[in-house]
């Protein structure tokens, strides 16, 4: 099955079928980390070392970091598709990385299998880089030693970090898997990891506010970390909430069931006068007998006023992809992931031959949760 490519990311390749992207955000940490490696690490190691030497070995040091982050990644990736998980792709980020999987019914046991992956594939790297360091390399003041060195030190400290028992680290995919096994409820699993978590990563705020203190500047980057994952551990919670009001749930139930389709030969204005002016939506489907796209309104905002009675709504929709579909007989929650991945935030519900049915839109789908959420709450 085709999937689209995350927000803000660029593909680069398939390993084992499984996409690989970047997030433009990694740009910006693998500068960091090769300046970092180049001014601190190999100078530290090799003073002798020119700078200009010191930098490509940088960069070359940090490249092969993030080789091992995907090789991380990718660990959870081929565990998760054994088990019959479905795995869009892997993405490197400021942060990391993260694989992209959709979990479908949830197994504690599964759970416990893709997490642990990962760590002792990095446990195992650190390994084979240290026996590699001692037997090919065994000069201290060698540039292969110093380069092996780093690479066994970041992958055991790659698989502690990740063994933290705070959700959604692996070690609170752990956690919560092993909770779920014993309570037998994955929403009191979850509250519980995303609690630990959540204090976790208070932990590592404050740890790196008193380096700061101390003058030890990359304390900014422990507390940038420590945000990251409070924010993510109740993201997953909240997920989570959503899925099982959404129990049930299909798309057919919350689409926009008549909805107003563009034709592709107009002109943009011909789009603002007769149809964003008089409907007063953020975007429209556009088709003729089938989906053909999806016009949103930042996309007519990009064409001059002098342009828009030549350009046609074709030459500026976004064209129709499987990333902007979905059928009605699929669940919100999957309409919610596409939905929020796509960079659009809307989807064309259609039959496999196209026709279209209806369309939704996140918004839909927050109105929707809302309706679950007040229907629970009066329920007695």
């Amino acid at each position: 099955m085709r999937t689209q490519t995350a927000p803000g990311s660029i593909p680069l390749f398939k390993v084992f079928g499984i996409r690989v992207e970047i997030n433009y955000s990694w740009i910006l940490i693998f500068l960091l980390v090769s300046i970092n490696l180049a001014t601190t690490w190999f100078p530290a190691a090799l003073p002798e070392l020119s700078p200009a030497l010191s930098y490509v070995l940088g960069a070359i040091s940090a490249l092969l970091l993030f080789l091992c982050v995907l090789a991380h990644e990718l660990s959870h990736s081929l565990v998760a598709r054994r088990e019959g998980q479905h795995v869009h792709g892997i993405v490197l980020h400021i942060f990391g990385g993260v694989s992209l999987i959709q979990e479908g019914t949830y197994r504690p046991a599964v759970e416990f299998k893709v997490a642990i992956a990962g760590p002792l594939l990095s446990a195992f790297l650190g390994v084979i880089f240290l026996l590699l360091r001692n037997v090919f390399s065994p000069d201290p003041k060698a540039i292969l030693y110093v380069i092996l060195t780093y690479l066994y030190f970041v992958n055991f400290m790659l698989a502690i970090f990740n063994l933290l028992p705070g959700f959604p680290l692996d070690g609170g995919r752990l956690l919560r898997s092993l909770i779920a096994f014993w309570k037998k409820d994955i929403v009191i699993a979850t509250k519980i990891a995303s609690r630990v978590g959540i204090g976790i990563a208070f932990l590592l705020m404050i740890y790196g506010g008193l380096a700061i203190m101390k003058g030890i500047y990359s304390g900014f980057w422990t507390i940038l970390i420590g945000i990251f994952l409070k924010d993510a551990a109740q993201s997953s919670y909240r997920q989570l909430q959503i899925s099982k009001l959404f129990s049930g749930v299909t798309v057919d139930q919350v689409m926009q069931k008549k909805p107003v389709i563009i034709p592709p030969g107009i002109t943009v204005q011909e789009l603002i006068d007769d149809y964003f002016w008089r409907y007063q939506y953020g975007s429209f489907p556009v088709g003729d007998t089938k989906a053909v796209g999806i016009i949103p309104f930042t996309e007519v905002k990009k064409i001059s006023p002098e342009d828009r009675t030549r350009v046609t709504v074709r030459e500026i929709m976004h064209p129709i992809k499987e990333s902007l579909q979905i059928r009605p007989d699929q669940t919100i929650m999957e309409a919610f992931e596409k939905a929020t991945r796509n960079g659009v935030g809307r989807l064309i519900v259609s039959r496999d031959d196209g026709e279209i049915l209806g369309y939704i839109s996140l918004r839909d789908i927050a109105r929707a949760f809302q309706d679950q959420k007040d229907a629970t709450t009066k329920a007695p």
